[in-house]
C-alpha cells in the first residue's frame, strides 16, 4: 500500500486509561490531556493574581521555574551518585565501616 511520510492520524478516546497492544504502543505516541482539579485551581489562581497583583504572579512564576531547576539538579545528582556507586571499585560496606570507625574515633575524643 502506498502512503506518504507526512501522513498523521489522530485518535481520541474518553477512556481514562485505555489499553493498547504492545505492538501498537511501540508505533504511536500517547498524549494524556487529563485535566485535574489542582491544575485548574492553579491556572485560575494564576489568572487572578496576574489581574490583581502582576508582580506577585511574576514572582510565583520565577519561584516555580527555580523549583523545577532544583528538581532537575537533584535528578542529575542522583544519577551521578548512582553511576559512581555502580562503577566504584571499593565495596560500599567497606566505605561505610570506615566511616563508622572514623566517626566513633572523633566522638570519643
Amino acid at each position: 500500500m502506498d502512503y506518504t511520510d507526512s501522513f498523521r492520524l489522530f485518535c481520541t478516546t474518553r477512556l481514562p486509561n485505555p489499553h493498547y497492544t504492545p505492538e501498537l504502543s511501540a508505533k504511536v505516541t500517547l498524549v494524556d490531556f487529563t485535566v485535574t482539579m489542582a491544575g485548574l485551581e492553579d491556572q485560575l489562581l494564576g489568572k487572578l493574581i496576574l489581574k490583581e497583583k502582576h508582580e506577585l504572579e511574576e514572582q510565583r512564576q520565577g519561584l516555580m521555574e527555580e523549583v523545577q531547576s532544583y528538581k532537575k539538579k537533584i535528578k542529575q545528582l542522583e544519577d551521578d551518585l548512582l553511576f559512581r556507586l555502580s562503577n566504584s571499585q571499593v565495596s560500599l560496606c567497606t566505605v561505610y565501616s570506615i566511616s563508622l570507625a572514623t566517626d566513633s574515633y572523633w566522638f570519643s575524643m
